[in-house]
């Protein structure tokens, strides 16, 4: 399984992701040629619950 220190890495990882950082991977997506529509959202799992009708497939990060 994940440590619990890699998890606080991914962790701190996600949380000082700015816009920015998103941005500059658009390149990296059009490389790849995806051509569908994807929506990934980190949340809490009651603001996920309280939205559940936005979202095709709900998977959890950590169970």
């Amino acid at each position: 399984g994940i440590s619990y220190e890699d998890r606080m890495i991914s962790r701190g990882q996600i949380l000082s992701t700015k816009a920015d950082d998103i941005k500059q991977m658009s390149a990296m997506f059009k490389k790849l040629k995806i051509d569908q529509n994807y929506l990934c959202a980190i949340a809490s799992k009651s603001a996920v619950e309280k939205n559940k009708a936005l979202f095709k497939d709900i998977k959890y990060l950590i169970k």
